[in-house]
């Protein structure tokens, strides 16, 4: 399993940059109007015995009409992996609540010798009050868990944090599960906690950026994601450290937005 507990970690720091939505939904449909598409593109960096980079393209579409849906897609490339993770998420435009996510896991050809797979498929979808999750292969458990109306999920929720009130000290926990993160076990819900603490400003190759820094944290690891005081609150860039805030696990920078 060591090559997929190095993965996990690489996955479980995509959870670090959700906000819930009953903070957002109205501010967020305020200022995406119908027909809106945005595209951002991230180099992912992880540290540890040996550095790695990776790239993440998320697309967000707002459909309108009388469904009025918000899409949201991944392409995650993990370089030196052999790794690609593609999901696509639908929430509800006036309320934010998840309609139905799918995630799709492609290994290289040693997950095939390994494990007896090289594909994995995770769904998710609210039925009644629970969550149901189904998993095309043990390697994630298939399992119901409670469906809360501040429960988010890892993917794509990286866009609606752009809304969440931008004063220091404000403060909100919510309830998190992770769909691409794989250990074997059932899933579980997580308590997060994010608080505004400052701003600062960060220099990339796109630019010099005007952000307000957000402290993001959970059970086992501290995050901090920077968004952009103009252009609709980007996210510019996250850092990941463990729990001691000492070592340095995952750095994320904005490449690219269409």
């Amino acid at each position: 399993m060591k090559k997929f507990k190095f993965k996990e970690k690489i996955l479980t720091i995509f959870c670090l940059i959700p906000l819930p939505f009953v903070v957002v939904a109205g501010n967020f449909t305020d200022n995406w109007p119908n027909g809106k598409t945005e595209k951002l593109q991230y180099e992912v960096i992880t540290y540890g015995e040996q550095n790695n980079k990776g790239q993440n393209s998320i697309t967000v579409t707002r459909t309108g009409g009388e469904d009025d849906i918000i899409i949201v897609t991944q392409h995650l490339n993990i370089n030196n992996q052999a790794v690609i993770i593609k999901s696509n998420e639908k929430y509800d435009a006036q309320t934010f609540r998840l309609i139905q996510s799918d995630n799709y896991f492609y290994f290289g050809p040693e997950a095939k010798v390994n494990y007896g797979i090289d594909s994995l498929i995770v769904t998710a979808r609210p039925d009644g009050e629970s969550l149901e999750i189904l998993a095309s292969d043990t390697l994630a458990v298939s399992c119901r868990i409670p469906f809360y109306d501040n429960l988010v999920t890892g993917m794509g929720a990286m866009l609606l944090g752009r809304s969440c009130v931008f004063d220091t000290g404000w403060s909100q926990s919510y309830r998190q599960v992770n769909l691409i993160n794989l250990t074997g076990e059932p899933y579980e819900i997580e308590k997060v906690t994010d608080s505004v603490i400052g701003e600062e400003t960060i220099t990339l190759a796109m630019g010099s950026f005007d952000c307000y820094k957000v402290m993001k944290i959970m059970p086992n690891i501290i995050g901090y994601t920077y968004y952009s005081k103009k252009n609709d609150h980007l996210p510019i860039m996250i850092e990941a450290f463990d729990r001691t805030g000492t070592l340095r696990i995952m750095s994320i920078y904005l490449t690219a937005r269409r």
